[in-house]
């Protein structure tokens, strides 16, 4: 038996994440329990552990500290969640993106697995809605992120020079199809001794340097993308945010703002929509989620520019790709997409196969049984499995 905690998390996404995992388990003849953090209390644990312990806990960004063998599927830069989870003594490191993989050892974890996000069999079954009218050309479901918050903390805690440094940081990662963040920084650094110097000198750990260049470069990322679109953008957020890109990019008249929505409802908008507009500039060897969806949905996605997504889907009308400091690609490819829906729909649809025999939760699943066999963890559960 494996426990699933489904966590609190923005738009419920890692909430859904977690029962559509439990969904993909199940089929795959895993006895999965759920506890879902938004209604669960400290007695309804402890009553329910009283009666059964599980084999192996699972969580979304969560760390554990019971006695039990522990699988954390993270589905940002490991980064963020340190120093917590490198104190994980009894979990494996499922990691999103590759460079994770690679960058986890440094620190002298090596038990980890590329597990990139996924999507739900149950967002795809309804293929029939493909060749409904679409009412919606452009969707972009973005949050906000606020760059001068970063600027700020960077000048109250580092010397223009050193700054300077960080912003190219930034400028390499936007502007590579390869290169991570971290792998950016620890260039810069091993090239210039002063800047190593002065980040060892502010005593900020270098995990917190690198996560203020991962908001840094996604809050860019997501401004330069809109400001580039020439036509409407329909852009799903919370209402707060919809006055900060009213200010962020004032000369824009050409969004059109829609409240958040929560992630279980996003494959309906998805459905309508013909373009999806997505920034995630801090993976480079990974695959999206939002990215997934959209092409499981029949949409056509624009995203940065990776060498693992060309690898995997090929450049079409179904998905194209972008790279600062060349915004106005984006432009382009929507207006290709857009030039001819048939030819738009089957390119989308050969995407949508890709994605529908290789990046479900039923995937991500069969990876993990397969791992866990491989490293004898557990074996005498999954075996009976």
């Amino acid at each position: 038996q494996i426990d699933l905690f489904a966590p609190i998390s923005q738009y419920n996404v890692l909430t859904q994440f977690t029962y559509d995992l439990q969904k993909a388990m199940q089929r795959a003849h895993i006895d999965a329990r759920l506890f879902d953090m938004r209604t669960e209390t400290e007695a309804s644990l402890m009553q329910a552990y009283h009666s059964t312990i599980p084999d192996f806990t699972c969580g979304f960004n969560m760390v554990s500290s019971m006695p039990i063998p522990h699988i954390t599927i993270c589905v940002d830069w490991a980064t963020i969640h340190f120093p917590a989870l490198l104190q994980c003594t009894n979990a494996l490191i499922a990691c999103t993106d590759k460079d994770v993989c690679d960058f986890l050892p440094q620190f002298g974890f090596n038990n980890t697995l590329w597990l990139p996000h996924a999507v739900s069999i149950e967002a795809m079954q309804d293929e029939h809605k493909l060749h409904e009218k679409r009412d919606l050309d452009i969707v972009c479901p973005m949050s906000f992120i606020d760059p001068n918050t970063i600027t700020e903390y960077w000048r109250a805690h580092f010397s223009p020079y050193l700054i300077d440094v960080l912003d190219g940081v930034v400028a390499a990662c936007l502007s590579s199809a390869t290169l991570s963040h971290p792998s950016a920084l620890y260039q810069a650094l091993q090239n210039d001794s002063r800047a190593e110097e002065e980040i060892v000198a502010t005593g900020i750990a270098a995990f917190d340097v690198i996560n203020s260049i991962d908001r840094k470069l996604r809050a860019l990322d997501k401004i330069c993308l809109l400001e580039a679109t020439h036509r409407p953008v329909h852009i799903f957020g919370h209402t707060d945010e919809h006055e900060k890109w009213k200010k962020t990019l004032p000369q824009k008249k050409n969004f059109i703002f829609h409240d958040a929505i929560p992630f279980d409802v996003l494959p309906d908008i998805l459905r309508r929509s013909k373009v999806v507009l997505s920034s995630v500039p801090m993976f480079k060897r990974s695959f999206h989620e939002r990215a997934l969806m959209a092409l499981g949905c029949g949409c056509s996605v624009i995203t940065n520019k990776t060498d693992t997504l060309m690898a995997e889907f090929g450049c079409t009308k179904g998905i194209s790709y972008f790279l600062a400091p060349d915004y106005n690609a984006i432009n382009t490819s929507i207006e290709a997409a857009l030039s001819s829906e048939q030819d738009r729909l089957t390119a989308a649809y050969n995407a949508r196969q890709i994605v529908l025999h290789k990046h479900t939760w039923d995937a991500r699943v069969a990876t993990l049984k397969e791992k866990l066999k491989k490293d004898n963890m557990f074996l005498f559960y999954l075996e009976a499995a």
